[in-house]
């Protein structure tokens, strides 16, 4: 992959060139805009290489003077050629740790901080709002150090989100699913509820006639979406707490039956 073609720009390149092309490629390859992931990810890789003068040289030099040395490493094929490049090449760093941080609703809600400790090598990473479960948050320069080559530089540390799942709030893409048992006498005559959890505490109205399983759709009270200002929905879904009825309620309940015949 020849990171100069990838950019557009001549090997003798200065660094105002080489941002100018980066910026102008990321207007038009950027997948928020509809661009590819796999291009994107060949244009940034490009750009971090060739913007650092210390990577860009060591990639100059396997890309040109070093074609000797380098052939001698491939020409006995795979884990010498593979060893050449982690070594001295340009993959030449350390290698990433992986981790997992698990997080409460609470915390996947609202983002929050957190402190991670590797080895030692303690630091804090901001998990924003709406980060799904599963997402993966690179931290450049906290893997570990290059075993052989002792001035490349560190991997990175690849965080990988974990949900702590409530049982009480289930998630659903962007929006919050959760079960609420009243009275039925509450469903048929219609009322208002209270939602109080680690999320928020809100007042809803039940509508009248509303029945078992009906479900009640509150916007703006679901899951942030990621990178926006804008939040799913909180679903809401009735069950209905069986009555208990005496004698005399009983003979009401039979007279309202008697109106509907």
């Amino acid at each position: 992959m020849n990171y100069y073609e990838i950019l557009g720009v001549d090997k003798n390149a200065d660094q105002s060139a080489i941002k100018k092309a980066y910026r102008d490629l990321v207007k038009v390859h950027h997948p928020d805009v509809g661009g590819s992931d796999d291009r994107f990810k060949q244009i940034s890789e490009a750009y971090e290489t060739l913007s650092d003068p210390n990577k860009r040289q060591e990639y100059d030099f396997t890309q040109g003077g070093d074609s000797n040395f380098r052939d001698f490493f491939v020409k006995f094929g795979g884990d010498w050629s593979g060893m050449f490049n982690q070594s001295f090449g340009q993959q030449a760093r350390g290698l990433d740790v992986r981790i997992s941080v698990p997080l409460t609703m609470e915390e996947v809600y609202h983002g929050c901080a957190k402190y991670i400790d590797l080895r030692g090598d303690s630091f804090n990473i901001k998990i924003p709002a709406g980060v799904a479960n599963g997402a993966k948050l690179r931290v450049n320069g906290k893997g570990d150090f290059h075993p052989i080559n002792h001035s490349a530089p560190r991997g990175d540390a690849i965080i990988t989100v974990q949900y702590i799942l409530d049982p009480n709030i289930i998630v659903q893409g962007n929006d919050i699913w959760m079960d609420y048992t009243l009275p039925l006498v509450d469903l048929l005559l219609g009322t208002k509820i209270n939602i109080n959890n680690s999320l928020y505490d809100i007042t809803v109205s039940v509508p009248q006639n509303s029945y078992e399983g009906k479900v009640l759709r509150i916007s703006g009270k679901g899951m942030p979406i990621y990178n926006t200002d804008e939040y799913g929905s909180l679903m809401i879904k009735l069950r209905a707490l069986p009555p208990k009825l005496n004698d005399e309620q009983i003979e009401l309940v039979k007279k309202i039956k008697e109106l509907y015949d």
